[in-house]
């Protein structure tokens, strides 16, 4: 937990990221008029949350799902934050690659999450912000296959 992160420089590169992904999507969306979720679906209505990593999807076979956003204040992150919120997908995006997984299923995948985690036993991924810390697993791709559609954008 050495490296702290600049939120400045995160914002930066998120922000570019999801303008990127609103245009590429691969059916029309727009910004939500909310912080609840950060899209929405234009045909179907569906809210959509979007979580951007700038990590090479080459380098890893995991995803990084923030269980917290804030540890000590057992504020929830990642899918567990989008279901409270009641957002209908959950979209992991994969920013330097062009790359982004589509859970449709936000309340399946933390079940699952939460049974992967507990049935071996993973210990946090503390990431130090400057303030707070944030909490989450490394989950293998793999494990969750079943759940997700695959999205490479600028691929027909």
């Amino acid at each position: 937990m050495s490296k702290v992160f600049d939120f400045k420089k995160q914002l930066e590169f998120g922000q570019q990221a999801e303008r990127d992904f609103m245009e590429f999507y691969h059916e029309p969306i727009v910004l939500a008029t909310t912080f609840a979720y950060d899209f929405k679906v234009v045909e179907s209505g569906n809210k959509l949350e979007l979580k951007t990593d700038d990590y090479c999807h080459t380098k890893t076979p995991n995803f990084f799902f923030e269980r917290w956003s804030d540890y000590h204040k057992k504020k929830p992150g990642g899918p567990w934050q989008s279901r409270k919120k009641r957002a209908d997908i959950f979209c992991y995006y994969f920013a330097r690659n062009n790359i982004y997984y589509q859970f449709d299923n936000i309340k399946l995948l933390c079940k699952e999450l939460d049974t992967y985690i507990k049935d071996n036993k993973l210990g946090f991924v503390m990431v130090r912000n400057k303030g707070w810390i944030t909490a989450g697993y490394k989950i293998p791709r793999e494990e969750m296959s079943h759940l997700y559609e695959i999205y490479e954008i600028g691929e027909d």
